[in-house]
C-alpha cells in the first residue's frame, strides 16, 4: 500500500462516522464527501497516481447537516455511470432527508439542485444505483419506521423523484444498513437491522420498474445480532450471489441468492 495522504485544503472534518468515497469511471477520479467546517456538507476530488492519492480543495455545499450526520456520519454516496454524476443523500439540520447530484470537473466538485426525499424526522437515507434501469434508489425508514423507497432519475444536474412507496414490515433500527445491486437478477439486495429488542438482521430484494420500486418479502439473516454493529453486503458476479457480513457473537457471513423476488 502507498503512504498516507493528507485529505487536502479547504475544510476540516468536524464529525466522525461515515465519510464515503466513490469512483468516477469517466474521469478516473474519486469523490469524498464529509461533514466539515460549520458542520456543512463538503466534497473534494481525489486523484490516484501509482500508489499515491492527492486531493483537491474541498468545496462547501452551503448545507448544514444534522447532528446525526455529523456524529454518526450518515452520509451515503453513489456514482451513476449513465449520467456521469454522483448522488449524495444526507439529513439536514431540520432532520429531514435530502439528496443532490455532484459533478466533477478537473479536480473541482460542483453540487446540483437539492431535492427533499422524506418530509419527516430521518436519521439517514441509503442510496444505490441500478445499472440496468439507469436509476437511483433511495431507501429511508424515518424515525425507526417501516422501510420506504423512491426512485430517482438524473437529468442534467437535477434529480426527479418517483412516488414514495411504503414497504411495511419491520421497523428499522436507526443505523445504516447496506445495499448492493445484483447485475445478474437486476435487483437490489438490502440488509438491515430492526428495532426489536434482539435486533435481528433482515434482508429483502428491491426491484425498479420505471420510476417505481417494489420489495420482496423479508427474510431473517440472524435472529440475534450484536448491538450497534452494522451489517454489510456486496454482490459477487463470479458466483451471482450476495455476500452478507454481520456480527452475531462475532463475525459471520451468509451467501444470498435472489430467486424471483425472494432470497434463498
Amino acid at each position: 500500500s502507498g503512504s498516507a495522504a493528507a485529505l487536502g485544503s479547504g475544510a476540516s472534518s468536524t464529525g466522525g462516522g461515515r465519510q464515503p468515497m466513490a469512483y468516477d469511471t469517466a474521469n478516473d477520479k474519486y469523490l469524498h464527501v464529509f461533514s466539515g467546517t460549520n458542520d456543512n456538507l463538503f466534497a473534494r476530488v481525489g486523484t490516484v497516481s501509482g500508489f499515491s492519492i492527492s486531493f483537491g480543495t474541498a468545496v462547501d455545499s452551503g448545507t448544514t447537516l444534522s447532528s446525526f450526520a455529523r456524529t454518526r456520519g450518515e452520509l451515503h454516496l453513489v456514482y451513476d455511470d449513465n449520467a456521469g454524476k454522483f448522488v449524495v443523500s444526507y439529513c439536514k439540520s431540520d432532520n429531514k432527508a435530502y439528496a443532490r447530484t455532484i459533478t466533477i470537473s478537473g479536480t473541482t466538485p460542483s453540487f446540483g439542485t437539492e431535492v427533499l426525499l422524506y418530509n419527516g424526522t430521518s436519521y439517514h437515507t441509503e442510496v444505490g444505483y441500478d445499472s440496468n434501469a439507469n436509476k437511483v434508489l433511495f431507501l429511508n425508514a424515518g424515525n425507526q419506521d417501516s422501510l420506504r423507497g423512491r426512485v430517482g432519475t438524473i437529468s442534467g444536474t437535477d434529480i426527479s423523484l418517483g412516488t414514495e412507496t411504503d414497504f411495511g414490515g419491520s421497523a428499522m433500527y436507526p443505523m445504516p444498513g447496506s445495499l448492493t445491486f445484483d447485475t445478474n437478477a437486476n435487483k437490489f439486495i438490502f440488509v438491515y437491522g430492526t428495532s426489536s429488542a434482539a435486533r435481528p438482521y433482515n434482508a429483502r430484494t428491491m426491484t425498479i420498474s420505471g420510476t417505481s420500486v417494489s420489495a420482496g418479502s423479508e427474510v431473517t439473516l440472524s435472529s440475534s445480532a450484536d448491538y450497534n454493529v452494522n451489517p454489510n453486503i456486496v454482490f459477487d458476479p463470479s458466483i451471482n450471489k450476495g455476500v452478507a457480513l454481520f456480527s452475531e457473537n462475532g463475525p459471520k457471513f451468509r451467501l444470498l441468492t435472489i430467486n424471483g423476488t425472494g432470497i434463498d
